[in-house]
C-alpha cells in the first residue's frame, strides 16, 4: 500500500486502508489477521507510516503510539503479541504464529528466504534433468549441499559432480553472499547483499520521482549515506577480487569450472566447489602456484579484504 502511494495510486491504497481501519480497535491496536486474537507489530507500524502518507494523522498515531508501547527493555519488539485489553472477548487467545518470543531481523529472514529460494529451485532443476528419480532424495541433497555452501561449513552429503549447470550456476551466488555479518562465516554476506538490494530499489524510486527524498531503510531505520556507499564499494571489490583470483588460477591451467568455483570457495572459505574440487573431491592435484593463489585467497577472505590491504599501506606503519 505504501509502493501504491509512492507510485501516485492514493485512491487504491485508501480503499485498502478503509477495510483496515473498520478492524482497527480504539486504542490503536489492528488484529494480525481477519478474526484472530494477536497483532504483528512489524504491521502495525506499516499500517502507521501508510495512514500517516494518506494524511489520517489521528488512526495513524493511535496505530503508532499502541505498537510503541509494545516494546520490550532491549529496545526491540517480537514479531507478535497475544490478545490484549482490546478485545472484549479472548475467545481462544491464539498464541502469535509471528515470532511471538524473538525479535525478527530483516537480514535473517532474507538469508532463510533465499536459501530456501535456492534450495527448492535446486531440487526442481535435479529433477527435470533426470539426475534423481525421487523428489525426497533430490530434496535432502540439495537442502544439505547448499546449506553446506551457504553456511561455509564444508560438509558434504553426496557428490555434485553431475549437478546440471543451472543448479551449478545458482550455487555460485550462495558460494558468494555466504552467512550474516556476526556469523562464522565467510563470503560477502547477506547484510552486504540485502543493503544493495535496498539501495538499488531506492535509486529506482528516486528516478521515477527526482525531487523526493528516498533514504535506504532497513528494518524502517535510514541508513547512513556513508554506509551504503562503503557498503557498495566493498561489494564491487569483493567481486574484483574474485575476478582476479579466477583469472590467476585459470592461468595455471585449470579448467574453467573448477578455476571459477575455486576461487569463489578459496574467497568465501566455503570449502567444496565444482570441477575438481567437487564435494567428494580435493585441491590435491592443484599446481603450487594454484595453492599459493587459493591460500593468500582465503586469507583476504577471513580476515576481510580491507584489513589484508591495511598492512600493504605504507602510512598504515608510521
Amino acid at each position: 500500500m505504501e509502493a501504491l502511494i509512492d507510485l501516485g495510486e492514493r485512491e487504491l491504497a485508501q480503499k485498502a486502508m478503509e477495510k483496515v481501519a473498520k478492524i482497527q480497535k480504539k486504542d490503536g491496536a489492528v488484529p494480525a489477521y481477519y478474526n484472530v486474537d494477536w497483532i504483528c507489530s512489524t504491521g502495525l507500524f506499516q499500517f502507521a507510516l501508510v495512514w500517516y502518507k494518506l494524511g489520517q494523522n489521528e488512526r495513524a498515531n493511535q496505530a503508532f503510539d499502541f505498537a510503541a508501547s509494545l516494546q520490550n527493555p532491549s529496545g526491540g519488539w517480537y514479531g507478535g503479541y497475544p490478545c490484549q485489553d482490546w478485545i472484549a472477548k479472548c475467545r481462544n487467545k491464539n498464541e502469535p504464529d509471528y515470532f511471538p518470543h524473538a525479535e525478527p531481523s530483516w537480514v535473517v529472514k532474507y538469508f532463510l528466504g533465499s536459501l530456501a529460494v535456492g534450495v527448492v529451485l535446486v531440487t526442481i532443476n535435479l529433477m527435470t534433468s533426470g539426475l534423481y528419480t525421487a523428489w525426497l532424495s533430490a530434496f535432502r541433497d540439495a537442502a544439505f549441499q547448499m546449506t553446506a555452501m551457504a553456511s561455509t561449513t564444508g560438509f558434504a552429503s553426496s557428490s555434485n559432480a553431475l549437478w546440471p549447470s543451472f543448479a551449478v550456476l545458482l550455487s555460485f551466488f550462495y558460494m558468494i553472499q555466504c552467512g550474516c555479518i556476526g556469523s562464522t562465516s565467510g563470503g560477502l554476506k547477506a547484510d552486504r547483499v540485502l543493503i544493495f538490494y535496498k539501495a538499488f530499489v531506492a535509486n529506482v524510486r528516486k528516478t521515477l520521482h527526482p525531487n523526493a527524498v528516498i533514504p535506504v531503510r532497513l528494518r524502517g531505520v535510514a541508513l547512513d549515506e556513508e554506509l551504503v556507499a562503503s557498503t557498495t564499494l566493498f561489494i564491487g571489490l569483493y567481486i574484483l577480487t574474485f575476478f582476479i583470483t579466477a583469472l590467476l588460477l585459470l592461468f595455471t591451467g585449470l579448467d574453467l569450472t573448477t578455476g571459477i568455483s575455486a576461487a569463489a570457495s578459496s574467497l568465501g572459505n566455503v570449502g567444496p566447489g565444482f570441477g575438481e574440487i567437487y564435494t567428494l573431491g580435493t585441491y590435491a592435484e592443484f599446481s603450487v602456484m594454484a595453492k599459493v593463489v587459493c591460500t593468500i585467497t582465503m586469507l583476504f577472505g577471513r580476515l576481510e579484504i580491507y584489513g589484508i590491504l591495511m598492512l600493504f599501506y605504507y602510512r598504515y606503519w608510521r
